[in-house]
């Protein structure tokens, strides 16, 4: 009966072992699936952030060329002054921040450098690119906005691209 008792209670604490174990993994796995599922779910917040900041500059610069509103840049205060330059022969490509119906040139390298001069938005910097379009840079001009972060997966960025045309013709 002893014996039966000392193999009883060595069972009990085998079988205790194991259950504690096996809850264990069951636990850690459980954390790792939480712990992924909220990066994934912030990576996919800042994506959409990022690309709703992207499509809101298009707009702007959209309406910037319509309303006729302002550019600093080389031999251009508004925008229709932009339709007789080219662009590449300037700068390549060329970058701007938006400031209210107002284009501004802006300096700097937006991939090695874009915390320097561009515009930030929270966690996110902004920047518009004006490039010609070739054969027909006094008709179309293409418009690229870029939308950088940094999060704990590294860099990420968004990007717009579209194509104005010259109204005026």
């Amino acid at each position: 009966k002893e014996d039966l008792l000392e193999q009883s209670k060595g069972q009990t604490l085998l079988e205790l072992i194991v259950v504690v174990t096996v809850g264990i993994v069951i636990v850690a796995a459980l954390t790792f699936i939480i712990i992924f599922s909220l990066r994934n779910a912030d990576l996919a917040k800042n994506q959409t952030q990022a690309t709703k900041l992207a499509q809101e500059a298009v707009e702007k610069v959209r309406s910037i060329r319509d309303t006729d509103g302002g550019v600093t840049f080389v031999a251009a205060t508004k925008f229709s002054d932009l339709w007789a330059i080219t662009l590449s022969s300037s700068c390549s490509p060329c970058y701007f921040n938006l400031a209210g119906n107002v284009l501004i040139e802006t300096v700097g390298n937006f991939d090695t450098n874009p915390d320097s001069n561009f515009e930030k938005a929270g966690a996110f910097y902004r920047t518009v690119i004006l490039e010609d379009i070739p054969a027909t840079s006094d008709k179309e001009k293409k418009v690229t906005v870029r939308v950088k972060w940094i999060d704990f997966a590294g860099h990420h960025e968004s990007k717009v691209t579209t194509v104005l045309r010259n109204q005026q013709i």
